[in-house]
């Protein structure tokens, strides 16, 4: 069971990071939440997402920065 729980986690990862760097950006988030999920996230809103969790610094969310997103009250 635990297996499936991060599998979904990674492919969820997969498909925000529209480009296939390996990193989710504000845009990338933006346009996932617009699209797929269809919430109405602002580019602003999803920017201050990513600031949040970036605890890198690099502007951009890696796998374990998305995942503490997930799990947060962001």
């Amino acid at each position: 069971m635990m297996v499936h729980f991060h599998w979904i986690l990674k492919i969820s990862f997969d498909v925000c990071d529209v480009d296939g760097d390996g990193k989710v950006t504000a845009r990338e988030l933006h346009l996932v939440m617009k699209t797929i999920i269809g919430k109405p996230h602002t580019k602003e809103v999803c920017a201050e997402q990513i600031r949040i969790a970036d605890t890198d610094s690099d502007g951009c969310l890696n796998y374990e920065e998305f995942k503490a997103l997930l799990f947060s009250d962001f």
